[in-house]
């Protein structure tokens, strides 16, 4: 590493040099907020229904989550997302990204409602890999 005296006024670029952002590591992003977004689904209770052997009174209302809500069935639904946000990491390519994007995005579009706004996060860092300078 060069020394370069101070007063000098001249700058050291290879010493604060920031590594540059990739689509690989946008990736990861995706994939660590899709995981997220599972495990919140599934083990926090954030869903409310009404007590079942209750009066029809507001204070009778419980948390559940997801998996309490509709069953063990339901991970399977759940894992779609977390699979399409790491499938670029195992396939490379400029189509298995745009592909991933796409449909992690269209998946988070029309499940809004229930549980898209979870995975929204994920495919939103999905789309900007899109524009990030590939690893290569």
């Amino acid at each position: 590493m060069p020394t370069i005296p101070a007063g000098t006024g001249k700058r050291d670029d290879g010493r604060h040099r920031r590594p540059p952002l990739t689509r690989r590591f946008a990736h990861k992003v995706a994939l660590g907020l899709a995981v997220a977004a599972f495990v919140a689904l599934v083990l926090v209770p954030i869903f409310l229904v009404p007590d079942q052997g209750t009066a029809d009174s507001p204070a009778d209302i419980e948390r559940i989550s997801l998996i309490a809500l509709s069953g063990p069935g339901v991970l399977v639904a759940l894992a779609i997302p977390v699979l399409l946000a790491g499938l670029p990491l195992l396939l490379r390519g400029r189509i298995t990204a745009v592909l991933t994007a796409v449909l992690l995005f269209a998946f988070a579009i029309f499940t809004l409602l229930g549980i898209g706004v979870f995975f929204l996060p994920a495919a939103l860092a999905a789309v900007v890999a899109l524009f990030l300078p590939s690893d290569n």
